[in-house]
């Protein structure tokens, strides 16, 4: 049966069809009642292939979707960098020789903050970055950091740091990776990972790109791909920081034309 004011059902009596079933002989009623069966079923079939089957069907198999990266990105396949490992190319002087090799020594006391936008949901357990070559000397500490960051405010808080690892850092051209506490990141979040050391010799070098200052549109999150800071002036000639910052608000940090290589895997 049907009701007024609703859709028919598949398979329903319209109006006025339960008349015509009881002016037929009992084997056309039957024939008749099987055939609307029959066809509300074929419909209903018609249907879940057309808006379920179908479409997951046609839906990638996992082994189809890119959840690995390219070489040139990195070498370890899952991890979400800060930029890709191929930019880091010895760039040409003023005769075109391949002198200027890609890295760059923090001020002592600066926190060096480069931003990672997740790429998918997932799990981090490791931080990364690459010390450059040899040199360094008279190193009072060194850290390896992670920010939360605020896509609202663009303020960081500290999530993990390494505590003082600068005797762990001797290799110089040489990937580091740490262990961190896991973090269920989700596809879009973004991080921050930092480095600060203290030094009254000779800094550590970190792999980077130079790259050219360009403002962002009001109201963009993070406003810079990449953040530092040395006290509370947007990032001046402030009196640094003996050990990583627990919080660094937005109007805290500024930005110039280096760029770490860091990693979340």
């Amino acid at each position: 049966m049907t009701t007024p004011d609703k859709p028919i059902p598949d398979g329903s009596w319209n109006l006025g069809a339960f008349r015509r079933y009881q002016q037929q002989s009992p084997e056309d009623a039957k024939a008749a009642i099987r055939s609307g069966v029959i066809g509300a079923y074929t419909g209903a079939q018609n249907i879940h292939k057309r808006e379920v089957r179908q479409p997951i069907q046609q839906r990638p198999t996992y082994t189809e979707m890119p959840t690995d990266i390219p070489l040139w990105v990195n070498l370890t396949a899952t991890d979400d960098t800060t930029f890709p490992l191929a930019l880091l190319a010895r760039t040409p002087d003023g005769n075109g020789n391949l002198s200027q090799p890609p890295f760059y020594g923090p001020a002592t006391g600066a926190i060096e903050i480069g931003m990672i936008r997740t790429l998918r949901d997932r799990e981090y357990r490791q931080v990364g970055l690459i010390i450059g070559p040899a040199g360094w000397s008279r190193i009072t500490n060194a850290y390896v950091t992670v920010y939360r960051f605020d896509e609202t405010t663009g303020d960081l808080s500290l999530y993990w740091d390494s505590g003082d690892i600068h005797t762990v850092l001797t290799n110089a051209s040489t990937q580091y990776r740490f262990d961190i506490p896991p973090i269920q990141a989700h596809q879009g979040q973004i991080h921050g990972v930092g480095f600060l050391s203290n030094y009254f010799g000779i800094g550590y070098k970190l792999a980077t790109v130079p790259r050219w200052v360009i403002n962002q549109p009001g109201g963009t999150q993070p406003r810079q791909p990449y953040y530092w800071s040395r006290g509370l002036d947007g990032g001046g000639n402030g009196p640094g920081y003996p050990t990583p910052p627990p919080y660094l608000r937005s109007d805290h940090v500024g930005t110039n034309h280096w760029w770490p290589w860091f990693l979340l895997g």
